[in-house]
């Protein structure tokens, strides 16, 4: 694992590091990565899979109104909105 990737790893996550922890995390994925390639080579043939018990059905419910949506008046739920644009509540944007 060289630092340069090591750079870009930082950078996707936003993150600053030293020289110093640049080259310690370089060594530190490089363990671990040596790691995975070390467990491609276990022999696994005779594993079966777990079962865990959970059943995925895939079922899906009803798409039904909530009871609790039908009790608010949209007229005063916006009236306390700060501010308002063609019928819809106006926000900082989040960048």
């Amino acid at each position: 694992m060289d630092k340069k990737l090591v750079k870009h790893i930082a950078e996707l996550a936003r993150i600053e590091l030293t020289e110093e922890e640049e080259n310690l995390f370089a060594g530190q994925l490089q363990s671990v990565l040596d790691y995975f390639e070390l467990l491609k080579e276990a022999d696994t043939s005779s594993v079966t899979t777990a079962n865990t018990g959970i059943c995925n059905t895939e079922q899906t419910r009803l798409d039904k109104q909530d009871s609790l949506s039908r009790d608010f008046d949209r007229d005063i739920l916006l009236n306390g909105v700060p501010e308002m644009e063609n019928e819809y509540v106006k926000v900082k944007s989040v960048l």
